[in-house]
């Protein structure tokens, strides 16, 4: 049987932790398929949404995996604070998750496996 694929972002707290602690609910369960099939059932992708360079790597090795994505979950963002801050690209930060996740679904909409 093939894995499926599932990204979230947004995983380090909030509604994407949740769902990523969800998924993978069962570690104890987990770590016994990994070890009785000798294949990691979970694998973490870095992925900096305000990096178009970081967005590219992370399609490209969704793409050498050569399965679609079977739950999509895009939920990282930023609130805003009272000052504006712009990234070392000159975008404001408030604007890059929402840029990255553009370029993320554009990229996996364009992907051969998808």
């Amino acid at each position: 049987m093939e894995h499926s694929i599932a990204l979230i972002t947004g995983t380090t707290s909030g509604l994407g932790y949740a769902a990523a602690r969800s998924l993978a609910g069962g570690q104890e369960t987990a770590a016994q398929f990994a070890a009785e099939t000798t294949t990691p059932v979970f694998t973490p992708l870095e992925l900096d949404l305000d990096s178009p360079s970081s967005v590219q790597s992370a399609l490209a090795e969704l793409g050498k995996r050569g399965r679609s994505i079977g739950f999509l979950l895009l939920n990282a963002g930023m609130v805003p604070g009272k000052k504006r801050v712009l990234t070392s690209d000159g975008i404001e930060a408030a604007q890059t998750p929402l840029i990255g996740h553009h370029q993320l679904t554009v990229g996996l909409l364009h992907s051969p496996s998808n």
